[in-house]
């Protein structure tokens, strides 16, 4: 799930009820603090170095001859915050 419903999830949790003993989550980036109660493991990507790396392609492909396709592949950082556990 994305952050945002991450923590919308949280909230919700929080005004149930009845308690839930046992949850597991990813989230997809998020900021850089949690928000919430729930600290969900996250898989961040690096927008900036992302938006650079684009940019750079962009005058690349507009000063320079045709490039061949190719795959652009930026690293992310896997964020354990240890909300996955064994199922037994």
């Amino acid at each position: 799930m994305d952050f945002s419903s991450a923590n919308l999830f949280s909230i919700a949790l929080s005004a149930a009820d009845q308690p839930v003993s046992r949850l597991g989550g990813i989230a997809f980036d998020g900021l850089p603090y949690q928000t919430s109660r729930l600290n969900f493991n996250r898989i961040q990507q690096d927008e900036t170095h992302i938006m650079t790396k684009a940019l750079d392609l962009l005058d690349d492909q507009m000063n320079n001859p045709p490039l061949p396709a190719h795959e652009v592949l930026v690293d992310a950082l896997y964020i354990d915050n240890h909300s996955i556990q064994p199922l037994n």
